[in-house]
């Protein structure tokens, strides 16, 4: 891949087939990461860092195609919104995102401590041991496979209103009956239930949230791209200077060619045509028998 990086004017390429209809996507960009806001790339739903101490927050801890990490050591939370219905789910949509623990833990939840309507996101939540699981209001359900090895791992989660299906770094992971979430009643956070309870011990990054379901093809392919770092759903930039950088490192003739103005390359190219004539003429480059001796 070319040296580049980020448009930060407009980071998302918004006509991707993953980006088109997306309702949040919260990632850690090198460009963005430090400060009060984890930011969304659909640019709706902005997130503040709150209660986050030294142990928690912004990290350069790469997981695979990422570019950082926002970590939850069971004090902070990022508040999305505290208002009710900010994002009130229906079937269908999908959720992912990548996570790092070795515990259960809250991702992100938009669901009300004393009447549980909404819906929850999390590890271990649903009575499978540290396996991702979805709550819709009236219970939960679970995927297949626990993901409490510490090690990062990509997590899909959706809903068509019948059943919940879970994919887990690219493959299915199992499916179960399940209705769409009903209207949330508390305010939207990642890494906490209602800004204060089921906190979050873990690592994540790259949470997204769509109004449809992906196909097991899209799913494979979403992997793809994100464990890639997004080459073609993000903007990416690549600068002059980025450019010469690389054709210095590779050294070859024709990528410093192409960096190069007309009147430079013709330049170079009439230097290397004297060179050959010159060497052609050279006493030591003439036929001497049937041998020939260059320079």
């Amino acid at each position: 891949m070319l040296p580049q990086r980020l448009n930060l004017g407009n980071p998302v390429n918004r006509s991707h087939p993953f980006n088109r209809g997306q309702l949040a996507w919260w990632m850690v960009l090198r460009d963005w990461a430090g400060g009060g806001t984890w930011r969304d790339l659909a640019g709706l739903y902005p997130g503040a860092l709150t209660s986050m101490g030294s142990t928690a927050g912004w990290r350069s801890t790469l997981r695979p195609g990422g570019f950082g990490e926002m970590h939850f050591d069971s004090i902070g939370f990022v508040t999305i919104s505290a208002s009710t219905s900010v994002l009130a789910l229906t079937s269908p949509f999908r959720i992912s995102f990548w996570v790092k623990t070795t515990v259960s833990t809250t991702v992100i939840s938009h669901i009300n401590n004393s009447s549980f309507t909404g819906f929850e996101v999390g590890i271990s939540q649903g009575g499978g041991v540290n396996k991702p699981s979805l709550w819709n209001g009236s219970g939960w359900t679970s995927a297949n496979t626990a993901v409490d090895d510490g090690a990062w791992h990509f997590v899909g989660i959706q809903n068509d209103g019948a059943n919940t299906s879970y994919d887990l770094d690219g493959a299915a992971d199992g499916t179960v009956a399940q209705g769409s979430p009903n209207t949330p009643s508390g305010g939207l956070y990642i890494g906490s239930r209602n800004g204060g309870t089921n906190m979050g011990v873990c690592s994540l990054d790259s949470v997204r949230i769509w109004p449809r379901t992906f196909t097991a093809g899209e799913k494979k392919s979403y992997y793809d791209q994100s464990r890639r770092g997004y080459p073609d759903a993000l903007n990416w930039v690549r600068t002059p200077a980025l450019l010469a950088q690389q054709a210095a490192a590779a050294g070859g003739v024709q990528q410093r060619l192409m960096l190069m103005g007309v009147g430079a390359r013709t330049a170079m190219r009439n230097g290397i045509t004297n060179y050959r004539r010159t060497r052609r003429r050279h006493p030591l480059y003439q036929p001497f028998g049937d041998h020939r001796y260059e320079i």
